[in-house]
């Protein structure tokens, strides 16, 4: 079978500026049309330099995947199962994640998609060129024999019968590169939008974290403000009489003035431990980023 050297798939194809010829639009559109959804902002060379990155990758990701494969066989009846290098370096990303990270980061949904690009891009190179027929076919090989030109295939007939046969064999080699290209950037595309739906739940819950953290901080931010500042009198106070005083003591002497006077603060109360942390954070100064709490002064 035709080989599919995945890293030539943007030679004669631009994702971004090749308009598809009425041959090549309906097989290749709506594959290309999902596979650029994920990769927008990206130039024809970002696309190559992630496809030069992991095309080596993909050749080795075929022996590596045998142990995930092997997993995903046991409690079934299949004999077997069908997987391309994609499959396989989808099986075993994270083993590849440090090799195929750019600028420091790698995002799996542009990875695949660029992958899925790359053999429509070879899909339409072949498209591209006049429609082979085995009568063609035929016809030029029959033309190189007589040319005594020496190609491999030309050992392997002398007659034009037999020259038939190869053109067979060669039209058929046609024909399932362009099944295999169509099926992997399918396939590809598939991952993508697997991985893409990762990356969102992964940014939901970042920033859901980041929103409850923000909450908890507003929530405390009174009360914080003012244990600073009454640490720093206490502080003041008693370093003028050579008294100091630990942060658990001084935590727990606050806490007892808040639970006193309910007119404090208005927000939700800390107890002696979160008391205690803060004024750590308040001494090392690490408590300065939020508006209204000056440095603390020993």
């Amino acid at each position: 079978m035709l080989s599919i050297n995945i890293e030539d798939g943007f030679a004669d194809y631009d994702p971004f500026s090749t308009e598809l010829t009425h041959e090549t639009l309906f097989t290749l559109g709506p594959v290309a049309q999902k596979a650029k959804q994920f990769v927008r902002g990206k130039s024809k060379a970002d696309l190559q330099k992630i496809i030069d990155k992991c095309s080596p990758s993909l050749n080795l990701a075929r022996s590596k995947a045998m142990p995930h494969i092997f997993k995903l066989l046991q409690g079934t009846t299949d004999e077997g199962f069908f997987h391309s290098d994609c499959t396989c370096l989808y099986l075993c990303r994270d083993e590849f994640e440090t090799d195929l990270k750019i600028d420091g980061k790698i995002i799996w949904s542009e990875v695949f998609a660029t992958i899925a690009l790359a053999n429509i891009g070879l899909l339409y190179s072949q498209l591209s060129q006049p429609e082979l027929t085995i009568d063609k076919i035929s016809e030029e090989l029959i033309r190189q024999r007589s040319a005594e030109e020496k190609v491999d295939t030309l050992d392997k007939f002398d007659t034009d019968f037999d020259a038939i046969s190869v053109s067979r064999g060669i039209l058929f080699e046609h024909m399932e590169f362009r099944r295999h290209a169509l099926f992997y950037a399918m396939e590809a595309v598939t991952y993508a939008t697997i991985e893409q739906l990762e990356e969102k739940r992964k940014e939901y819950q970042s920033n859901r974290n980041a929103a409850s953290q923000k909450a908890q901080q507003e929530k405390y931010s009174e009360a914080k403000k003012w244990i600073c500042h009454e640490y720093q009198a206490i502080y003041d106070n008693l370093k003028q009489i050579g008294e100091p005083i630990s942060n658990d003591d001084a935590a727990h002497k606050l806490e007892k003035v808040l639970s006193n006077d309910p007119n404090i603060i208005t927000g939700k109360r800390p107890k002696a431990r979160t008391i205690a942390k803060w004024i750590g954070e308040f001494k090392g100064n690490k408590a300065k980023n939020l508006p209204g709490i000056p440095p603390f002064i020993p």
